[in-house]
């Protein structure tokens, strides 16, 4: 059996991995922590072994592995490798790499069974070092795949796995949650369309998407061809009219391939109109509040200073369910301090359970102060229960505001995302670093969801925060929201923006500054482009012909900046968004010296 211990970890504030091993250690490593430090060792004893973790949540995939490599050993098989397709319809292949060569006459099969209990059975024989194992998936539906070792002696189960296969062709609905807004809509609307084809060919197959209202009226229909014949995920972009009002929709669509009709699937989504106590996501990302759209510039640990975090100029928080703060009528006062210093706040509960969630939402999710729930700050491996029961929990009891979740681990964000709908993260670093986070969390994400940035706000020098800020912004990161104002545990109790005075001087001029080219924050028709080290941003403006760009180089040396920007081609003048000075500018062409970080900010019409 497998032991694993200890189960509590009583070393301060460390992160949970273990030192570098001593020479002669009878322990060898299983896995490293992203700090190169060993978090899982393990060592034979007696007829099994013994395994060591400082993994706070050890899951179930983890024992899996463990068992597998006990099942492989039972069969006198030393593994060096073993790699496996992701198990979805269609080919796939195993790779097996031995330590040793494995008894005369053994072989690997691959079992697949059906929830009819059809099966289909893959076998090889294993020769030499190495086995390869080509199979195909043509189950749906929930099935089990199972993997043995037959040897002369026995036959050996290396793992058996329940999994649901897809159907071949599913809908599901816009990437907010299947909710749109009355007050604000792009121009196109996304819906997913996941294909899976195992033996069927699905080249250039027709579908047809059908648009019904409540009362089952065909309000809109839209076609698309599907571009591969893989496994894969269509975000198909739909111009739905902007004339539909507030109210539930379906959506019926069908996959034709020429002749006749392959499959049927159908999703819903819903029309919000806006009220006093609301946050969607509209479909590029952009929060909106009440119906308007809204930039976060937030901060943790206000510890009760609304009225000054107000006057820094920031215009949302990090609010704890204990901040609550009841007066004698039973009034949440901190709540309303908030709002009455125009402050939205990011509610973290700290205490898991529906039964809690639902007590939260029944007493504040109509209460205008509230940005959006916190579902968990930095999680580590093997906590996807919980993060997951935690989204479900909120969304169901509250569709007007959206979930939040903190990563600090860029190689976690793919399965950090999947359970909020605003994904945030921490670089610990300058602007090098926060342009490669920004990048793997938009690879992560798939480009989907709103992105939110929390730095560090008290840096040895401010100009940090500044560029880091203008970093984000023209990598279209939809919200900020700095650690801290005042440290409240897992550090030096106090230290924080409240602190430094001067800091908090020259965070209000940056977002007076920031003000000037807020249309950048805050339009739907925006791109954002990179020519070499300067990385930029170009927005519509307030007004129908006014135009804005953000520009900042990137890097730590002085460079000479020369492309053109397009739409600034046939501009009448340009003047400087900071200072409102004219600037020179012959057909697009921007040709300047920047400074090391340097920001260049642009309007004209």
């Amino acid at each position: 059996p497998i032991r694993m211990f200890p189960n509590l970890i009583t070393e301060g504030d460390s992160w949970p991995h273990f030192e570098k091993l001593p020479n002669g250690s009878k322990w060898q490593v299983l896995a490293y922590c992203s700090e190169g430090k060993p978090v899982c060792l393990y060592q034979k004893y007696g007829k099994g072994f013994v395994v060591l973790t400082t993994l706070r949540q050890p899951n179930f995939k983890i024992l899996e592995n463990y068992y597998a490599n006990c099942m492989l050993l039972k069969a006198n098989l030393s593994v060096g490798s073993f790699t496996m397709s992701e198990l979805k319809p269609g080919p796939g292949s195993l790779d097996i790499k031995l330590a040793a060569p494995p008894p005369a006459g053994s072989s690997l099969s691959f079992e697949i069974v059906d929830a009819k209990n059809k099966a289909w059975t893959f076998t090889t024989n294993i020769t030499g070092r190495s086995c390869s194992l080509n199979y195909v998936v043509e189950a749906r539906g929930n099935s089990s795949v199972s993997l043995y070792v037959n040897t002369p002696k026995e036959r050996v189960l290396i793992f058996n796995r329940r999994i649901a296969f897809p159907k071949i062709f599913e809908i599901f609905p816009n990437a907010y949650r299947g909710i749109l807004s009355t007050k604000r809509r792009v121009e196109n609307v996304s819906f997913l369309i996941k294909l899976a084809p195992a033996t069927e060919d699905l080249t250039s197959a027709g579908i047809t998407l059908d648009f019904y209202d409540s009362s089952s009226n065909l309000v809109h229909t839209a076609e698309i061809t599907t571009p591969t014949n893989a496994v894969s995920e269509i975000w198909a972009p739909v111009p739905l009219p902007k004339t539909l009002g507030a109210g539930g929709y379906s959506v019926r669509a069908t996959l034709l391939k020429p002749g006749r009709i392959r499959a049927m699937a159908e999703t819903s989504f819903e029309i919000l109109a806006p009220k006093m106590a609301q946050t969607i996501i509209d479909e590029d990302r952009t929060f909106l509040v009440n119906g308007v759209p809204f930039f976060p510039l937030g901060i943790y640990h206000v510890d009760n200073d609304y009225e000054k975090v107000s006057e820094a100029g920031f215009n949302s928080c990090q609010f704890w369910k204990w901040m609550l703060n009841f007066n004698r009528y039973g009034i949440p006062t901190g709540l309303y301090r908030a709002t009455a210093n125009n402050l939205k706040c990011l509610f973290e509960s700290h205490h898991g359970g529906e039964a809690i969630i639902k007590e939260c939402t029944d007493g504040y999710k109509d209460h205008p102060a509230i940005l959006m729930w916190y579902v968990a700050d930095e999680p580590a491996e093997g906590s996807e229960t919980g993060m997951k029961m935690t989204n479900d929990a909120w969304h169901k009891y509250d569709k007007n505001h959206p979930t939040y979740l903190v990563s600090c681990r860029p190689d976690l964000f793919k399965m950090h995302h999947v359970f909020a709908d605003v994904m945030a993260f921490n670089p610990a670093g300058d602007v090098p670093t926060v342009v490669k986070w920004i990048k793997d969390a938009q690879e992560a994400t798939g480009g989907r969801k709103p992105l939110v940035l929390v730095p560090w706000s008290i840096p040895s020098n401010f100009d940090t925060v500044r560029r880091i800020a203008y970093t984000a912004i023209v990598h279209d990161i939809r919200g900020i929201f700095w650690y801290c104002w005042k440290q409240a545990g897992g550090g030096p109790l106090g230290i924080g923006l409240s602190q430094k005075p001067d800091y908090q001087t020259k965070f209000k001029k940056l977002f007076e500054e920031i003000g000037c080219i807020q249309t950048a924050l805050l339009t739907a028709d925006r791109r954002t482009f990179e020519e070499g080290d300067v990385h930029g941003i170009v927005c519509r403006g307030r007004s129908p012909n006014e135009r804005a760009a953000v520009m900042i180089n990137v890097s730590d040396k002085t460079l000479q900046a020369e492309f053109t920007i397009p739409e600034i081609q046939n501009a009448k003048k340009v003047f400087d968004a900071f200072t409102g000075k004219p600037t020179v500018m012959e057909n697009g062409l921007f040709k300047r010296q920047l400074k090391p970080y340097e920001v260049v900010a642009l309007k004209w019409e």
